[in-house]
């Protein structure tokens, strides 16, 4: 089983984080996430494309979630 996790949602990522880490520290993290959702232009999808190809990327990339789990 694995565990759900919404990368544009910052509560998933944390909840995410700690049901991994239960088993230990983070060894190898590979932030691998993107959508394009540009077949028809709109704030609402211009939003969900910058949040998911970058906002989220950055906090889990850059460590402002994991960066305590990482060994």
């Amino acid at each position: 089983m694995y565990p759900k996790l919404d990368i544009s949602d910052r509560s998933s990522v944390k909840d995410f984080a700690k049901e991994v880490t239960q088993y230990g520290s983070v060894d190898v993290l590979i932030n691998n996430a993107g959508v394009n959702l540009d077949n028809e232009y709109s704030a609402a999808n211009a939003q969900k494309t910058m949040d998911v190809n970058y906002t989220a990327m950055l906090d889990v990339g850059t460590g402002q979630v994991f960066i305590k789990y990482l060994d």
